[in-house]
């Protein structure tokens, strides 16, 4: 059967996934670190909960290179068996990197647009401008550490994920002979003209992270699980796919505390 539309075509060309499936393919060591890099997690055979190995981590963030398909209207649950393996205790996070469809990951800050932020270049930028002016930036605010400049953005966000974002972040935003001037601690590092359509972003934790132990430290076997469903218009969201997700890698991060051990990590789509 012919098909046309490029839409169905990419459809049918993705794998089919059978719901509850695990779709990570080495999520319990028993295909040694196929997937994994050995500077971020071990082998271990001692004790696994399930088959011959189990994984520990070397590094706070462990990620699986397996890039997988997935359907953001869709629901999918992670899930593993987790253990501490040192005195210090973590928090655990089983957590998905969202990808567009070219394979390349989105940042938080890409998606995170501020709301009622949308103005328009009042003057020329050049890349070598710390200073922007802009027709209205009553709502934006000034954050050395999280806050910067999307350019060439939409009213609606279908210009999310947007990659045109500052080099430097807002320092100070000040109202001066009736236009705005906002000041980045860098040089912007874009070149655009007047009347270009700008908006605030926030950068924010880099995974989409459905669940969490904290301040774990049980050497029992333990179940982690999760899901993530739906696609949002905006935002770095804990619980639904980032806009412009179109695959996903797994990570199992391990923050403020010492070594843990993992097992069973699946990826499944569910109803």
């Amino acid at each position: 059967m012919k098909i046309s539309h490029p839409i169905a075509a990419a459809v049918l060309a993705m794998p089919l996934l059978v719901n509850g499936a695990n779709i990570l393919l080495n999520g319990d060591g028993e295909k040694q670190l196929e997937g994994w890099s050995d500077r971020q997690v071990l082998l271990s055979g001692k004790n696994p909960h399930g088959g011959e190995n189990c994984f520990r981590t070397a590094a706070p963030t462990v990620e699986n290179s397996q890039i997988i398909p997935i359907d953001p209207r869709g629901t999918y649950r992670v899930s593993a068996f987790v253990r501490s393996a040192s005195s210090k205790p973590s928090d655990i996070y089983l957590a998905l990197i969202p990808l567009d469809a070219q394979k390349q990951q989105i940042q938080p800050e890409m998606v995170t647009a501020v709301p009622r932020t949308d103005t328009v270049l009042a003057a020329p930028c050049k890349a070598e401008d710390k200073v922007l002016k802009v027709k209205d930036a009553s709502a934006f605010k000034a954050n050395d550490a999280f806050n910067l400049i999307a350019f060439q953005t939409k009213g609606d966000y279908t210009d999310l994920p947007n990659r045109n974002l500052s080099a430097g972040v807002i320092k100070t935003v000040a109202k001066k002979e009736g236009l705005w001037e906002i000041t980045l601690n860098k040089p912007c590092g874009r070149d655009y003209p007047a009347g270009t359509a700008v908006r605030e972003h926030r950068y924010s934790a880099r995974f989409i992270m459905p669940c969490r132990l904290g301040k774990f430290g049980k050497k029992e076997w333990t179940p982690l699980s999760g899901t993530v469903g739906g696609l949002v218009k905006s935002g770095a969201s804990s619980a639904h796919f980032w806009p412009g997700t179109a695959f996903v890698k797994v990570a199992v991060l391990s923050w403020n505390g010492g070594v843990i051990e993992f097992d069973d990590l699946k990826l499944e789509k569910i109803k």
